[in-house]
């Protein structure tokens, strides 16, 4: 459910997935291009995972072919739902093949996911698309009073990570990430004099989809468990970066377009997204979960999204009556993505015969509809009424 809920977020970032799918196949030292460019998966990948180490290939040779065929399926097939087996079988945590049924953090994969593409991009020369799209940079300063030697270095972000605990609202939370920190005495190497020296981090680069997570997850020393935080943390709609900005950057507007959600607690749990549907001119918002997909109101943001407590009813057995407690929500904002203003809107010129999908992909999406469209058909109540209607009608006329 994780990759499901984080696939289908990145899925929905359009610009991005258009860009995305019209990636080149890297070459391959024998002259063959990616994952067998030229042949769709089978639903037995290990004659071509053996390929793929016969090759030498990295895992993102594999990963993005096959992720950019899950995308095209969601685009041009029939079927209500997609099989991501063939996709899922490219993935690698920690040197081992990742296990679908073992929960891992959304957060993580989305970081993997983003860094296996780029590492492909920069193999055929458009980085950029990745970057752009999703990385930002932290400047972090050392800043002396009464010296002019200022120091900065730059860091490469994909999430900003924000404390849920403790922190009533996003703007609490912010203004403690981006908090200055004095250092009394610090000894600056240029001049070799002591000064009292400001530490801070401000934003350089804004990618243009913001993902922002909220720290759910601490780790308890006192009981050696890992606990889930539910206190509530309000999130808004808008969200305004200026006062975190490095001078001479200029902070985009940004507005929320998804929410990963976690239901569950710390050992175990579910994930599933709410995404604003940037094609769609009503911007209409969609609940996805796993394979089902359903409209949402995005007023239910507030009661679903922000955690914290709400009043259940139970029912006492005993006295044989309903009562009503009080208790912390186990579902809770994990992700929040945020879009700047203007980016992925809709286009009213690209129509979806347009959206590009690699040839040899299309004809197999072709004639998978064929099949399926067919299928239906023969099982479709008015369909095989008409059928027997029809030989009945030519029985009677032998006879």
């Amino acid at each position: 459910c994780y990759m499901n809920s984080v696939l289908q977020q990145v899925f929905m970032t359009s610009e991005f997935r258009n860009q995305f799918l019209q990636f080149e196949m890297v070459k391959k030292p024998s002259g063959k291009e990616g994952d067998d460019a030229n042949e769709e998966e089978s639903d037995d990948d290990e004659s071509d995972d053996e390929s793929a180490a016969e090759y030498g290939e990295v895992e993102s040779e594999k990963l993005v072919p096959r992720l950019q065929r899950l995308f095209s399926r969601m685009i041009a097939s029939e079927r209500n739902t997609q099989d991501t087996k063939a996709f899922v079988c490219t993935l690698t945590h920690d040197g081992q093949s990742v296990n679908p049924y073992e929960q891992m953090d959304a957060e993580e994969f989305l970081t993997s996911l983003l860094d296996k593409i780029e590492d492909y991009a920069k193999a055929i020369g458009k980085e950029g698309v990745v970057r752009d799209a999703f990385y930002g940079k932290f400047c972090r300063q050392m800043v002396p009073s009464g010296c002019p030697h200022k120091r900065e270095s730059e860091e490469q972000f994909i999430s900003l990570q924000l404390d849920v605990q403790g922190k009533k609202r996003m703007e609490d939370s912010l203004a403690a990430f981006f908090e200055n920190e004095v250092f009394s005495d610090y000894l600056c190497e240029e001049c070799n004099q002591r000064h009292d020296t400001t530490r801070r981090c401000l934003i350089s680069q804004f990618p243009k989809t913001l993902f922002v997570q909220c720290k759910r997850f601490a780790y308890d020393f006192e009981t050696m468990r890992r606990n889930k935080i539910t206190d509530e943390f309000v999130f808004p709609d808008h969200l305004d970066l200026s006062p975190y900005t490095r001078e001479g950057a200029t902070a985009p507007n940004y507005t929320l377009v998804g929410v990963v959600v976690h239901t569950g607690s710390a050992d175990s749990g579910h994930y599933y997204s709410y995404i604003r549907d940037r094609a769609d001119e009503n911007e209409k918002w969609y609940w996805f979960n796993d394979s089902s997909v359903e409209p949402f109101d995005p007023a239910q943001i507030p009661q679903e999204c922000f955690g914290g407590m709400e009043t259940v009813s139970r029912y006492d057995a005993i006295k044989r009556q309903s009562y009503n407690v009080t208790v912390p929500k186990v579902r809770s904002a994990y992700l929040l993505v945020y879009e700047q203003l203007g980016e992925n809107t809709r286009d009213p010129t690209l129509q979806e015969s347009e959206v590009f999908i690699a040839p040899e992909t299309f004809d197999s999406i072709w004639e998978d509809n064929n099949k399926f469209l067919t299928d239906v058909a023969v099982i479709d109540a008015h369909f095989f009424n008409t059928v027997i209607s029809s030989v009945e009608r030519l029985v009677a006329l032998v006879s």
